[in-house]
């Protein structure tokens, strides 16, 4: 059980990871179109 949980909050702290990153993306393109 505790294996799971670990691997869970791990799977979500990547999520978290790749969405800031991709928001850091976008936050680029729309300022350089700017």
């Amino acid at each position: 059980m505790k294996k799971f949980l670990l691997m869970f909050a791990f799977a979500m702290a990547t999520v978290c990871a790749n969405a800031q990153i991709m928001r850091v993306d976008e936050l680029e393109k729309y300022a350089k179109e700017k």
